[in-house]
């Protein structure tokens, strides 16, 4: 028997318990933590030694009932396949493979050459394949796991079904997004010789009027209180002040942010490399606040320990690279901390532009920092600028 973190490991696991703990604590989990996770480590090989298993009987199936079971025991928490990560890794390195990807289905597939369809035929960013593939996966899973009717007969009543199911609530770009989806997956269908019958035309065009509203962008104060929330004393704030710094100082877009390699960064030109949407790179001056703030990052605050090259990571272990989903929820928590309410990171994007705009920059400079390819995306900032707007507004007939 061996004690690990607190934990008493027996049964089948037991000689691969101190491993584990050496895994956790190379990953950064913190103690606490990794006391959590070798008790659920001691509680497996229990169910496993109960059940008459060795090492060697660990399957994804096998997983999945142990899993149930323990939800079922009343536990809250690892009870997903992504907690037995540390484990089999450590039994991997010792010869014992075992897979937590169980064998793709039928959906899986059809989503999967959908995708490199996107990248492939159509040309489309990995990022935007991903999306489109999230998109349409419910229309998938309902006509080839739910109901088994597969696409042969898809009528043009389905796909306004869908849409109708899905699109209700939704902001209009997301509408907009679903429809276009939805618009290549039927394009993809044709390709692969189904759903001959319905045309890409039988998902409508979403509403939406382009410039309808000015765009939503935060006033110096707001943003000083914004970057002032995140406290430069811990990991997790000097983190966020320099990722919030590129949203608003640069107008980066949260995915280009969290993309960020360390390869990127070209100190000794004092710029970086950015990739955008479409595929398009671009190179940018690295302002100096922004420079200073990454330093202070990289220098003192990044996770060490792992051989990820994405310059922002999590802070919880394990340590991977920060996801646009996870840069745009600090970006959220520290607009209340700041009492600004729910602060979107594509809001940081507009203040950017309204910045540069009120300081003087042209409506073409703006647009080459944005990287917009045409000059009507960056025309709605000029609404902003009410100042300007004023000198060139005729009088309203009959105004005192």
């Amino acid at each position: 028997m061996i004690k690990v973190l607190s934990s008493l490991v027996v049964g089948p696991l037991e000689d691969y318990a101190a491993a584990v703990a050496a895994e956790l604590a190379l990953a950064g989990y913190t103690a606490s933590s990794a006391g959590q996770h070798m008790a659920f480590v001691a509680h497996l090989s229990r169910w496993m030694d109960g059940e008459d298993l060795t090492v060697g009987d660990l399957t994804v199936e096998l997983l999945e009932k142990y899993f149930t079971t323990r939800r079922t025991a009343g536990y809250v928490n690892y009870w997903t396949m992504k907690s037995a990560g540390p484990l089999c890794r450590v039994l991997a390195a010792n010869g014992v493979a075992v897979s937590l990807t169980a064998a793709p289905t039928a959906s899986q597939l059809l989503l999967d050459r959908f995708a490199e369809y996107l990248t492939r035929v159509r040309g489309l960013a990995a990022g935007t394949a991903t999306s489109y593939s999230g998109r349409v996966r419910p229309l998938v899973l309902a006509r080839l796991e739910r109901t088994s009717v597969g696409f042969d007969g898809l009528k043009t009543s389905d796909i306004h079904r869908f849409l109708a199911e899905r699109c209700p609530g939704e902001a209009a770009s997301s509408v907009q997004l679903c429809v276009s989806a939805v618009r290549s997956f039927l394009g993809f269908l044709h390709r692969e010789g189904t759903a001959l019958s319905v045309s890409a035309a039988a998902a409508p065009q979403a509403a939406r009027w382009s410039q309808a509203a000015l765009p939503k962008d935060l006033d110096p104060v707001a943003l000083a209180a914004l970057l002032a929330g995140c406290d430069r004393d811990t990991a997790s704030g000097r983190r966020d002040y320099a990722v919030m710094l590129f949203l608003s100082r640069i107008g980066l877009r949260a995915g280009e942010v969290a993309g960020l390699q360390l390869a990127d960064l070209r100190w000794s030109a004092g710029e970086f490399v950015v990739r955008g949407k479409g595929n398009h790179v671009a190179c940018l001056p690295l302002p100096a606040d922004i420079g200073e703030a990454l330093v202070d990052y990289l220098r003192y605050a990044r996770p060490t320990g792992n051989t990820h090259r994405a310059v922002f990571l999590g802070h919880k272990a394990p340590h991977g690279p920060l996801s646009s989903s996870g840069l745009s929820a600090a970006v959220a928590r520290a607009g209340r901390r700041a009492g600004l309410g729910m602060i979107h990171a594509h809001r940081l994007r507009h203040t950017a532009a309204t910045q540069m705009l009120r300081g003087g920059s042209s409506l073409m400079e703006v647009g080459l920092v944005l990287r917009h390819r045409r000059q009507l995306t960056t025309a709605i900032y000029a609404k902003v600028d009410r100042e300007a707007l004023r000198g060139i507004t005729r009088a309203w007939p009959g105004a005192l």
